[in-house]
């Protein structure tokens, strides 16, 4: 970057600045106080991000290592095949359901969230509690390779 690229960014930043103390003034006490819960929302009231799990064994090479080593790629072109695929709805109980008793929850797509904007789910990755726990606190209207209409894509573990 440059001193122009600075001095248009401290101009951006100033102009937002007259605008919120803009607005301030204008609309009074609530809209500070809606505008302040909306920064602390931002900032503070954040689902815990996920780590990642593992790859479900069908897609290890050696289910009894250590390492969380998967078959990705395997996984990726599996969910071409519909037959091998179903969706669940995010919210229903049968999510909780097999998440305590199974069979396991197997994404069969790349899940990513805007923001932030990398991949919370991989196809084969086994979807745990706190991975559903994230998608349900998100709020964000972008999330790709999640279809809200049809559910989670998951990957039928006993067809693979």
């Amino acid at each position: 970057n440059n001193r122009s690229d600075i001095a248009l960014l401290l101009g951006v930043l100033n102009e937002i600045s007259m605008d919120l103390d803009n607005k301030s003034q204008k609309f009074g006490k609530d809209y500070q106080i809606n505008f302040q819960k909306s920064v602390d929302e931002l900032i503070f009231d954040l689902p815990h991000l996920p780590n990642f799990s593992k790859f479900d064994d069908c897609y290890r090479s050696n289910p009894q290592s250590d390492t969380l080593h998967g078959d990705i790629r395997r996984a990726f072109y599996d969910a071409y095949n519909e037959l091998k695929c179903e969706y669940i709805d995010l919210n229903s109980t049968e999510i909780e359901t097999r998440l305590e008793s199974g069979p396991v929850l197997v994404s069969a797509n790349f899940v990513i969230p805007y923001p932030p904007g990398f991949p919370i789910m991989v196809p084969g990755q086994v979807i745990t509690k706190e991975i559903i726990e994230f998608m349900r606190k998100l709020d964000v209207k972008e999330i790709h390779g999640f279809n809200k209409n049809l559910g989670l894509k998951l990957l039928k573990t006993g067809s693979i």
